[in-house]
């Protein structure tokens, strides 16, 4: 449910929560929000997050009305779990951001909006609060499951932008096995003499199947 964007800001700066917050006061109220009150309380004012989100993700009012009747436990455990953890994590947001710019050499940062979206938005943070330890516990599995995809070159519309759980795992694990890429290529001694390298190089993926081949990630066996 929650789902981050991100735009150009010229200071670094922690997470964008106002769309949440406005969306959290509208699922305040007994009853569920309409597709106006949705427009005019949530889309109308929303930031570039949701902007950004809108035309292909959320979509529209009545696509995202529809999505919160018919779950509206989902998005009320959401804002429950999810969004006193980022309020929590204002600081050190914008202390990573702050410090990738340094490594870039930028003078503007992306700023992070975290949104509320229809049920199909991809993510840094889930209503299920479990990606991370699943990840870990299933990591061996969901490589072999993720190169064989690779391999047959059948694409990733199982692990990326996945509306719901695929065979019973959940969406969108696609992001997690990137993560963990982007870790191994990170802890590389090679890399880890020129850290600014590394990251432009995994930020402009100009080659994504050389970043896993040199990054190790697999080859030895995940855990």
């Amino acid at each position: 449910m929650c789902a981050v964007a991100a735009a150009h800001a010229q200071v670094a700066q922690g997470l964008v929560l106002d769309d949440a917050e406005r969306f959290a006061t509208l699922l305040k109220s007994p009853d569920l929000p309409t597709a106006a009150q949705l427009q005019s309380a949530y889309l109308d004012p929303g930031s570039a997050g949701v902007r950004i989100f809108t035309p292909h993700r959320i979509r529209d009012a009545a696509t995202l009305a529809h999505a919160v009747a018919k779950n509206p436990d989902a998005y009320r455990r959401a804002l429950r779990l999810c969004l006193p953890v980022a309020r929590q994590l204002q600081a050190e947001a914008a202390d990573i951001a702050r410090r990738i710019g340094a490594l870039l050499g930028s003078t503007g940062t992306a700023a992070a909006y975290v949104v509320l979206g229809a049920g199909n938005s991809g993510g840094t943070a889930s209503a299920e609060g479990l990606v991370l330890g699943l990840g870990l516990a299933h990591e061996a599995q969901l490589w072999r499951e993720f190169s064989a995809a690779l391999d047959r070159r059948q694409g990733l519309a199982g692990w990326l932008y996945g509306p719901a759980a695929q065979s019973g795992r959940p969406a969108d694990m696609g992001y997690w096995i990137g993560k963990r890429i982007c870790q191994a290529c990170m802890a590389d001694p090679a890399r880890a003499a020129d850290p600014a390298k590394a990251l432009q190089t995994l930020l402009l993926l100009r080659d994504p199947l050389a970043i896993l081949r040199d990054s190790g990630y697999g080859q030895h066996g995940a855990r």
